[in-house]
């Protein structure tokens, strides 16, 4: 069976046979990629048969990543692929579109799918229990939850995402420098994080409500690297940067806490947290 590769906005024209039916034209949408956003919102199209040609108009676009399947009688099946973009990033909607999702041990299946980096995976690996949940906690007031057909929290993707919308965050403001000085810009190149879609960001709103109940765990995790004479002045470079008043200021620093935590427990084997 061949298949065509179409963008997101292309309409399908295909001819049938004389006589053929809407009704017996099979469309069947599938996806390695989105399958959970394809069974929960779809990729809505309008279907229309006049004489012998078929159209499929998608309403506004399709979703990328998905396979359209068209059976018609008399005809041999027909598949068209639009392809999957690689800046929408949804590592769970991936993993799950592959029946592939666990509830840990994701972040190796997802290296061998290119969705995480060797460093990226090292870093996080590296995380003691308490750096770990606090990872986690940040990255629920960054990110939403994918939960669909788990039954509890999939940890480590959720951290994984999280952790990229920091690395997003900080390069949105500006401060790539300090990515790259403390952690040598672990994920892809820039360019990839001012285009990508990191799904699915919290709004501003809901980022700073979440933020602050959990500050005082950011702030007790400074203190102890500071306990143990280890650097934190890049926390506070972020007042030089951001003015102190915005609401991101103090999201920023517990960003470049956990930032600084990670390649101390990464590179210094006398910490962990």
């Amino acid at each position: 069976m061949s298949s065509k590769v179409i963008n997101k906005f292309s309409s399908i024209v295909e001819g049938v046979p004389t006589g053929t039916l809407l009704n017996q034209v099979s469309i069947t949408l599938s996806s390695e990629y989105v399958q959970p956003d394809l069974e929960t919102i779809g990729s809505p199209y309008i279907s229309n048969l006049e004489g012998t040609t078929l159209t499929l108009i998608p309403d506004t676009m399709w979703l990328e990543g998905i396979e359209i399947e068209i059976n018609c009688p008399n005809l041999p099946t027909i598949k068209y692929i639009v392809p999957y973009n690689r800046y929408i990033y949804a590592p769970e909607q991936r993993l799950y579109s592959l029946d592939n999702l666990g509830q840990t041990d994701n972040l190796p299946k997802l290296l061998n799918l290119g969705l995480i980096t060797t460093f990226e995976k090292s870093l996080l690996d590296s995380m003691g229990p308490k750096l770990e949940d606090l990872m986690l906690k940040v990255s629920k007031c960054l990110v939403t939850v994918f939960i669909y057909n788990t039954p509890t929290t999939v940890k480590d993707c959720t951290t994984l995402v999280g952790f990229r919308r920091m690395l997003q965050i900080m390069h949105m403001f500006g401060l790539d420098s300090i990515v790259e000085y403390i952690l040598n810009s672990p994920g892809p190149e820039r360019e990839w994080f001012r285009r990508a879609n990191i799904q699915s960001p919290l709004s501003d709103t809901e980022v700073f409500e979440k933020y602050l109940a959990i500050e005082k765990e950011v702030l007790a995790l400074e203190n102890t690297m500071k306990a143990k004479s280890l650097n934190t002045d890049f926390i506070h470079t972020i007042d030089l940067q951001v003015d102190p008043k915005l609401p991101w200021n103090s999201v920023l620093k517990g960003i470049v806490t956990l930032f600084c935590a990670l390649r101390y427990t990464h590179d210094n084997s006398k910490f962990s947290y």
